[in-house]
């Protein structure tokens, strides 16, 4: 069966076919979210990811991981995103790219480097033998490669070349926010704005009398990519927007101010007023036309045209025949907002007249037609308005009036074109949503094909079909409404009918099965053992599905369209061979479906191995639906399925004949008969006839279907006789040759065992008879699997597990020997839990394998349990165990627990592992209460009875016992040992001394002890848990007395701790007072001045020196006190969950927080007024390491780069921290930019 899948999008957890469409404004009934294809995710998230700028390009895991980092984000983009497809909008996501203009004030220092000259430039200037001497250069320039050579001479047209710095105040424009798609048009934009700040330089023609000609800056023309494109108003300008004045607003004709230029241009002829070629047009608009006039006012009167201009000019309130100065180039960039208007408005019509066509109403996109709306508001701005209005000048019919007109009309019908084509192109609208776009359309006057309504009765007959919903969609087809579209057309009806048909056939069979509960179907289920659920819920949603596609096969052939197909279309091929196909279907989902207790003719399976050829066919209407989609696959399979089972039970009839026949033949099995005379072996009678029965029936066990096992119930039935005649046989003489090969010595030998009377001769006796039992095997293991085959099962491992059994007691026959007859025998005892006993005492604790062992060892069965009931795991410890359990069992008081009697925590105590708790648990049922395991007699000749509970909580309690034993001691020992500080007073000045005179230290020694809280704490909780599990009072005394002596254990060791603590503070600070030119070493340092003889005096002092020697080699030891503090201070979060009395350690826990307070504050990275910490001891041995490394005379072989450079690494090795003018001067003198000063 294939995979279910899931029936929630894994990004915005939204449930398919439950959730209205978020997309669409009013959903109606069955506009649900769709699932995207065969994807995990809706078609709203895919469109969404495909359209935002966020996850362009990303993966589907990428975009998952980052759904996963910021849900909450990715919710509201994708809401913003379905708001505006209800709107009928665009989504235009994060902005891809903006141009920006900019204006510039502030200072600015230069530093000129040279004059870049090009080639012409120095032909110009006749230098052209330069360029060939000269290296070039090649700088960009104005976004372009200049090449040319380098000069220290200036030129009119030279690039000059600087190195600047600018400190400026700048105001920003925002020229374009593009979108990632709209590239293009910030590239635009861009070149625009450049080409509007590119300046050229021109030369003028000399004057008449010879004097200089001046260099205009002139703005040259942009070069035009198309000479048909037009500039919008709206880009025209931007230096007016910005708020900018031009770079120059002189003109050619302004720099002549002599009288005869002005002459000269007084007596130039009045050149005629050019029309451009959109004046003297008129356009068409409509059923009429309109002169393309600006304003109708202004023409001219021409005789026999009506009124003139004698009154027109009043309410037009402009003088006729005079105008400002400028007003013709205002006036010409008015009309280039008209054309692009009616450019927008040109397109409009185009769209309409595909809305309206058959053949082109599907070709217009989504995202082309929102853009086309914006493009239509965008024209309706305010300012676009008021240019209207002007040019228009109240006239009614002008040019400017009728744009007006129809843009108003048109931005009344995108509303309506927008929400049509949306609904048209969106493959998971309901047929209601398409209808409701279409009629709007309509109401708003658009000419919509007819092909619309025979889109959307398309759309609602697969809703139909695929909702279940048969009876509506037969209905449907069979309406006078799917008759009215194509009226006379019945060709053409047909072929929708077929097409609606096969659709439907096509989705229910290509649709994916989702198990419901099984969504989240992972590796943990898989795992879990619940595939064989997993599968027959999928099932059972495949046989929901098949019978609604009977029931839409049956829907059509009771319907008029299949009774018209029939007796009508019998010249048609395909609606014949689809019809043929049907009806092979049908075939197929009504097998699928059958009850598999049903019974099957051979017709019937001839006419299922026709009908599943026919449809695997190639050519097929339904073969890639039964190959590739897993209802297809369902049914195709269940027929092939029900087919292969009927010729198998063929097959097996004749099997179990011969089965039946063979069990007739062979005699009455019986112990007896299985044996040959005089002897122990098993041999089978028949055995060759036994082995084909047995396998045969096997087979057709295996391989029958459950009617045919029901129809041949009484065959069956008599081999299975047969067969178990044989296992019973089997087994009993498996007993007769345990019993006469091992079991009659081997009961003897227990007999004696559990009576407590073995010696040495009769336990190797014993031992070569267990030996004996454990390799017992009555025949061989593969004659044993031939004869029963599965019925040997139970046979089989009654002799495994007695084997089993035997090989474990083998192994602790002297263990057992010596527990259960310690005064006959001298066997030596393993330890307490050996793995051994262990394993043996498992058998014996479970009583479904006993029984096993029981089914084989008849005869020695009650020997067996009676040992096992009186054997008793008792071990030996040492003399200090017997000891201490001696003191769990009396009832002498806490003084008796002494070193003497534990003992001394060894080095390797804490690593042995014994679970007395496991072990009182396991053996706990065969030792009763009043039992006494081991009679403890004390020197002085008293007795004392030792129970199991004593044992077992003798075991767990003693490492405790130990411990507080252990950390009494080496608590006395440092004690008595001087204080941490003793360090600074008695160290050595040997160098080689120093490291062991400091290991050797108190400090040191308690840094090693920092684990032994956890290792105390852990021994007291095992203890705890040991005592509650055996409830033995004397252990809970004795565990509840630790605990409360546990806190005044650790109080001695803090109180060492902040001993050593506050020494070495002290000894610390007062190693620093102590130097005696540290004021004025400092002094110098903050005046940025280096002393070598100050540095020297530092660096020889004895202080100095015993602080450099503790940081050296104590401070390390010195911060493990803070991790004995830290152990301390957490030691009651490792009782965990315990009735003990824990308020003793509330007070210790205050002590080693306080002292690892102190230890913080005194390490810490900041100083704190004039209280000194180690950070400033280590800036001031920092300080004057460095002043003397750069101050000091060198010796043979040393430099002055070498001696500062291992300076510094030490100092930064130690993380101390260095003055900021040494620092300065170090990075001098290893770059090599200063010497060493004296």
């Amino acid at each position: 069966m294939p995979r279910p899948t899931a029936t929630n999008c894994t990004r915005c957890k939204r449930a398919f076919g439950k959730v209205p469409n978020p997309t669409v404004a009013s959903p109606q009934e069955g506009d649900m979210l769709q699932r995207r294809g065969t994807t995990a995710n809706c078609q709203s998230c895919y469109s969404f990811v495909a359209v935002c700028p966020k996850f362009k390009g990303l993966s589907a895991k990428q975009i998952n991981k980052a759904i996963e980092d910021d849900p909450d984000s990715y919710q509201r983009d994708l809401q913003e995103y379905e708001q505006s497809r209800r709107d009928g909008k665009r989504y235009r996501g994060e902005k891809a790219t903006s141009v920006l203009a900019e204006t510039r004030q502030g200072m600015q220092t230069r530093r000129l480097l040279g004059y870049l000259w090009t080639e012409s430039l120095l032909q110009k200037h006749q230098l052209s033998h330069l360029w060939k001497s000269l290296p070039k250069q090649s700088i960009s320039h104005m976004g372009k490669m200049v090449q040319g050579v380098l000069r220290e001479s200036f030129a009119a047209g030279t690039v000059e070349v600087y190195e600047t710095s600018d400190t400026q105040a700048v105001r920003s424009q925002l020229a374009a926010d593009c979108e990632a798609d709209e590239v293009e048009q910030a590239d635009k934009v861009f070149q625009d704005l450049g080409a509007g700040l590119r300046l050229q330089a021109v030369d003028q023609e000399p004057t008449e009398d010879g004097s200089e000609a001046g260099i205009i800056l002139k703005n040259p023309k942009r070069a035009k990519v198309d000479a048909e494109v037009k500039v919008d108003a709206d880009d025209d300008d931007f230096m007016q927007v910005w708020g900018v004045s031009s770079l120059t607003s002189g003109s050619a004709s302004s720099s002549r101010t002599n009288k005869a230029d002005k002459e000269d241009n007084e007596n130039k002829p009045v050149k005629k007023p050019r029309t451009s070629a959109a004046k003297n047009q008129s356009l068409t608009v409509g059923d009429g036309f309109f002169p393309s006039t600006d304003t109708s006012s202004n023409a001219e009167y021409t005789p026999g045209s009506g009124f003139g201009q004698s009154a027109s000019w009043l309410f037009g309130m402009k003088v006729p025949g005079s105008q400002k100065k400028g007003t013709g180039k205002s006036q010409q960039k008015d009309l280039k907002g008209l054309d692009a208007s009616e450019k927008i408005l040109g397109q409009h019509e185009n769209f309409k007249k595909y809305l309206a066509q058959d053949s082109t109403f599907m070709s217009l996109s989504f995202q082309k037609i929102t853009g086309h709306s914006e493009k239509l508001h965008s024209r309706n701005a305010p300012e676009l308005q008021k240019i209207y209005r002007d040019l228009a000048n109240g006239q009614t019919d002008g040019r400017a009036c009728q744009i007006m007109k129809r843009l108003a009309q048109a931005l009344t019908e995108i509303a309506p074109m927008c929400q049509f084509v949306s609904a048209f192109r969106d493959q998971e609208a309901t047929a209601e949503t398409m209808m409701e776009g279409l009629q709007e359309a309509r109401d708003a006057g658009l000419e919509i094909s007819g092909e619309a309504e025979k889109l959307c009765m398309a759309r609602l007959l697969l809703q139909h079909a695929k909702n279940g919903k048969h009876d509506e969609f037969f209905r449907a087809i069979e309406s006078s409404e799917l008759k009215g579209m194509f009226k006379e057309d019945k060709d053409g009806m047909t072929e929708f009918l077929f097409c609606s048909l096969k659709s439907a056939v096509n989705n229910i069979l290509n649709s994916e099965l989702e198990a419901p509960g099984f969504e989240n179907f992972g590796k943990e289920i898989k795992e879990a053992g619940s595939i064989s659920v997993e599968e027959k819920a999928m099932q059972n949603v495949a046989v929901d599905r098949t019978k609604l596609l009977l029931s839409f096969i049956d829907g059509f052939k009771q319907s008029k369209v299949c009774e018209d197909w029939a007796e009508h279309q019998q010249d048609c091929v395909q609606i014949v061979q689809w019809l043929d196909d049907i009806s092979k279907l049908h075939i197929l989902a009504c097998s699928a479906i059958a009850d598999e207790g049903e019974a099957t003719t051979a017709d019937k399976v001839e006419e299922l191995k026709a009908s599943r050829s026919h449809l695997l066919a190639k050519k097929n209407n339904f073969a890639e639906s039964m190959t590739l989609w897993p209802l297809g696959q369902f049914v195709q399979q269940k027929a092939n399925s029900r087919v292969e089972v009927f010729l198998r039970d063929q097959s097996l009839k004749a099997d179990l004949g011969q089965c039946v026949q063979l069990a007739t033949q062979l005699k009455t099995f019986s112990t007896d008969a299985l044996f040959k005379a005089d002897s122990l072996e098993i041999a089978i009678p028949g055995l060759n006839k036994v082995v084909e029965m047995v396998q045969k029936f096997s087979m057709l066990q295996q391989l029958g279907s459950k009617l045919f096992l029901q129809d041949n119930e009484e065959q069956i039935r008599i081999v299975t006789l047969k067969i178990t005649e044989l296992q019973n046989a089997i087994l009993g003489a498996s007993v007769h040759k345990f019993r006469k090969s091992v079991g009659e010595n081997l009961a003897h030998s227990l007999d004696t065992l559990a009576t407590g009377q073995m010696d040495t001769d009769l336990t190797a006796r014993l031992v070569e008879q267990i030996n004996e039992a454990k390799s017992f095997n009555p025949m061989q293991a593969n004659v044993l699997s031939k004869c029963l085959g599965a019925w040997a099962a139970p046979i089989q491992e009654a002799l495994q597990e007695t084997r089993t059994f035997w090989t474990r007691f083998a192994a602790v026959v002297p263990a057992v020997v010596g527990l259960t007859c310690p005064a006959s025998a001298a066997c030596a005892v393993p330890r307490l839990l050996c793995s051994d006993l262990v394993a043996l005492m498992e058998i014996y604790n479970d009583p479904s394998k006993m029984q096993l062992v029981q089914k084989i060892c008849v005869d020695v069965g009650s020997q067996i349990m009676k040992i096992g009931d009186t054997m008793k795991i008792l071990a030996k410890e040492a003399s200090s165990f017997l000891q201490f359990t001696a003191f769990l069992s009396s009832s002498c008081n806490e003084e008796g627990l002494v070193q003497d009697v534990v003992g001394e925590f060894q080095g390797d105590d804490d690593k042995v592992v014994v679970d007395y708790i496991g072990m009182y648990k396991l053996y706990g049922k065969y030792l009763p209460e009043d039992f006494v395991c081991v009679e403890f007699i004390a020197p002085s000749g008293e007795s004392t009875a030792i129970s199991a509970a004593s044992i077992c909580a003798a075991g767990a309690c003693l490492p405790l016992a130990k411990m507080i034993v252990h950390f009494a001691t080496w608590a006395k020992e440092f004690r008595s040992m001087p204080a941490g500080g003793v360090v600074f007073d008695s160290c050595p000045t040997n160098p080689a001394e120093v490291a062991g005179f400091y290991a050797k230290s108190r400090m040191h020694m308690l840094g090693e002890k920092a684990h032994e809280t956890a290792k105390f704490m852990h021994t007291l909780r095992v203890a705890y848990e040991a005592a509650e599990t055996t409830r033995h009072d004397m252990a809970r005394k004795f565990v509840a007395s630790s605990a409360n002596r546990a806190p005044q254990l650790l109080g001695k060791v803090i109180d060492v701790v902040q001993e050593d603590v506050k020494t070495i503070i002290s000894g610390l600070v007062d190693s620093y007072a102590k130097v005696t030119v540290r004021a004025e070493f400092q002094a110098s340092l903050d005046d940025s001045s280096l002393d070598g003889k100050l540095g020297a005096s530092m660096c020889l002092d004895e202080s100095v020196q015993k602080i450099y020697r503790f940081l050296n080699f104590g401070i390390d030891s010195f911060t493990g006190l803070k991790q004995v503090m830290i152990g301390i201070s957490g030691a009651a979060t490792l009782l965990g969950s315990c009735s003990l009395d824990m308020s003793g350690f509330e007070v210790t826990t205050v002590t080693a927080k306080a002292v690892i307070q102190t230890i913080q504050e005194f390490t810490g990275t900041h100083e704190s007024g004039d209280q000194v910490c180690l950070q400033s001891i280590c800036s001031m041995l920092a300080n004057c390491t460095m002043v003397q490394a750069m101050t000091r005379d060198l010796k043979t072989g040393e430099t002055r780069t070498n001696l500062v450079n291992k300076a510094m690494s030490g100092i930064k090795k130690r993380q101390w921290k260095l003055h900021a003018s040494l620092t300065q001067r170090c990075t001098e003198i290893l770059s090599g930019k200063a010497k060493a000063v004296k």
